[in-house]
């Protein structure tokens, strides 16, 4: 994995989504920019493929990330995934 970093430059901020997009390109994983404050990646992995999104707000300064992901479960270990998975949904409903 590529790390970018930004250093020595002054005045206005740079947009965060630019960054992300770059490390985003060099790491050649699949990406749209739907708008200059938005970016959306596509990243195959060996057991599940991730869906992040990123969300400049420059208004308040933040930056919003999420990760969705489509996990593939091997047939022999299904069971003691739900197994987690149903505990894991007790606790949080509590």
């Amino acid at each position: 994995m590529t790390l970018a970093v930004l250093g020595g430059e002054t005045g206005k901020a740079r947009n965060p989504i630019d960054v992300v997009e770059r490390l985003v390109s060099d790491n050649e994983w699949t990406f749209e920019r739907p708008g200059d404050d938005e970016l959306a990646v596509e990243i195959a992995g060996r057991w599940c493929d991730y869906r992040l999104f990123f969300s400049w707000r420059s208004d308040v300064a933040a930056l919003h990330f999420s990760c969705a992901f489509d996990m593939r479960v091997p047939q022999g270990r299904r069971t003691p995934v739900h197994s987690l998975d149903r505990k894991s949904t007790r606790l949080n409903s509590s």
